[in-house]
């Protein structure tokens, strides 16, 4: 993966096809054949014991029509810390409509694929595994994905009742196979300069003081999620969603400080730079 390619995929929508294709070769024979493993064999549970030969138990493929090579994978009671070390639960399968849950998986896909090229290359060739963990109550989603899990992620599942279930399950998984994304790209071409002590940043998405290399993927998350949902038309039945979270999201950028940043290497300023472009910086 050479510096033009990380360029393009750390930068708000300007990545094709061949940038995840180099991505994905490099993560291969980097990260994944030296435990046994690739791209088409991945699964969490593997991931974790680095192993190819242990089982990859599937709940049911995802027939989005698009040969989409991912699915939902139930994972064992030993390995539940993973959510409840983020503060969830794994959701107990045998409560859950699969039928439901497959309707709602290929609608948000089928939303992604019509509106962001670049955000469908990166599911398709980024996601290998979808782990559903519980929501804490109506209107909350909750999701997260693990730098040692490079292409799972765990996100809820809106209840049958709730309106915009399949934006919503849309914009959570956008959101964590960006932080995959991202949190790839930095393998080689670093954002943070780790000689320098760790900065701590107001986050306008958390509301609180985080790591300075958290905050910068909340931008790239965010900056492309805003982009997205700005493509959606005034036709759509998604477009009041769409228009929400267009705002929610600005008014979450005018509280985001610029000068804060003291870490970044001349990759992370170039990133940081390309993301902000042309949508104003608050530099106080």
């Amino acid at each position: 993966m050479n510096l033009e390619t990380a360029k393009a995929l750390s930068s708000p929508l300007n990545w094709n096809e061949e940038n995840l294709k180099s991505l994905t070769i490099w993560e291969e024979s980097t990260i994944l054949r030296p435990i046994g493993l690739t791209l088409s064999s991945y699964g969490t549970e593997r991931m974790i014991s680095k192993s190819g030969q242990s089982a990859r138990r599937l709940l049911a493929p995802i027939p989005v029509g698009s040969n989409l090579s991912f699915g939902v994978e139930l994972l064992p009671t030993d390995l539940a810390y993973l959510a409840l070390d983020q503060g969830a639960e794994l959701s107990k399968y045998e409560d859950l409509n699969q039928a439901e849950i497959m309707d709602l998986f290929r609608s948000a896909f089928k939303l992604v694929s019509k509106y962001s090229s670049a955000l469908f290359h990166s599911l398709n060739y980024l996601l290998k595994s979808i782990h559903i963990i519980d929501s804490p109550g109506p209107g909350i989603d909750v999701s997260f994905s693990l730098p040692t899990l490079p292409n799972s992620i765990f996100v809820s599942i809106p209840m049958s009742e709730e309106i915009n279930k399949k934006p919503r399950l849309a914009e959570a998984i956008i959101h964590e196979v960006l932080h995959l994304q991202l949190t790839l790209v930095e393998c080689t071409y670093p954002i943070i300069n780790r000689e320098i002590n760790g900065n701590m940043v107001y986050s306008p998405w958390r509301d609180e003081l985080r790591p300075e290399i958290g905050v910068v993927h909340a931008i790239f998350v965010f900056r492309n999620l805003e982009i997205f949902w700005s493509q959606i038309n005034q036709g759509h039945n998604y477009n009041q969603f769409a228009q929400d979270r267009c705002k929610e999201i600005a008014e979450q950028f005018s509280s985001l400080s610029v000068s804060q940043f003291k870490s970044l290497t001349p990759f992370g300023k170039y990133i940081l730079d390309k993301l902000l472009e042309g949508r104003g910086r608050n530099s106080n």
